[in-house]
């Protein structure tokens, strides 16, 4: 992906607080901070008895690993692969109109990466 491309993530800043669900119209944001994914490793676990609406990702990699695979529950459905990216190079995917919505309640978000992956940035979305 050419840096032309890639997305650059601002948040609103609103009476010297940052307030991203402003800019992103959503209720939820799960910050990923230097989370090694090299198992399946949940990144967004609904509150009891909700569904996450994944709306979209944020992310940059620490390691020069190979692609992020992205699941609805441990063992799930695969959402999207994210491919290979350069390190430390940020990018965002905004799924589109409605989001992704969970199939079952209480079923965590995961991703699995590659040996030694390690990530930063966030998901967002919402629960219902």
């Amino acid at each position: 992906m050419s840096s032309a491309s890639q997305h650059v993530v601002v948040q609103q800043q609103v009476d010297g607080n940052l307030n991203p669900s402003a800019d992103y119209g959503v209720s939820k944001f799960v910050p990923i901070n230097a989370v090694t994914i090299t198992s399946e490793t949940a990144v967004w676990t609904p509150a009891a008895g909700k569904k996450f609406r994944l709306r979209g990702v944020v992310l940059s990699s620490h390691t020069a690993a190979g692609p992020i695979i992205v699941r609805d529950g441990t063992g799930g459905t695969i959402i999207a692969v994210i491919p290979n990216n350069a390190v430390d190079s940020a990018f965002e995917i905004v799924f589109r109109g409605t989001g992704i919505l969970s199939a079952a309640a209480n079923n965590a978000l995961t991703f699995t990466g590659a040996s030694t992956e390690v990530i930063n940035g966030f998901v967002y979305g919402d629960e219902e």
